[in-house]
């Protein structure tokens, strides 16, 4: 009869181990899920906090991209004035040129004219005071 208390006992031993094995199963899976899901968790946590930074990010970079559209295109509108006020000068000197260019033969016409009617004064004053003294010398001599 010992025998079968034994094979009792051994069943029952088994059963025992096995119920173990699976209580230790179940225990560390039940352990394991958890840490999953809590390892999920901080990765779910993770990645929106990185799609909040790259959101931040996205914002900041448009903002320095309408920025640098922004010089860009001030600098790009500097240049076209500056382009425009440099053709601006250089009408300018061109309409200057030419107007000095202008006076410049005006004062030559008008010197030209003067010293011809300089001279012509200067001829009629010679004639006169010729006329002059030959009348006071016909004056003197016939005395």
């Amino acid at each position: 009869m010992i025998a079968p208390k034994i094979i009792g006992a051994g069943v029952v031993g088994l059963a025992m181990w096995l119920g173990y094995q699976t209580y230790s199963d179940r225990s560390s899976q039940s352990a394991t899920d958890t840490r999953l899901a809590s390892i999920e968790s901080q990765l779910q946590s993770m990645r929106e906090a990185d799609a909040a930074k790259i959101a931040e990010l996205s914002t900041l970079l448009d903002a320095v991209q309408n920025r640098v559209g922004v010089t860009a295109t001030d600098l790009e509108n500097a240049q076209k004035a500056a382009t425009a006020a440099r053709k601006e000068v250089a009408r300018s000197d061109a309409a200057l040129r030419q107007a000095l260019d202008e006076q410049a033969k005006n004062v030559n016409t008008i010197r030209e004219q003067s010293d011809a009617q300089l001279q012509a004064v200067r001829q009629e004053t010679s004639t006169q005071f010729g006329e002059v003294n030959v009348s006071q010398s016909a004056r003197y001599s016939r005395r």
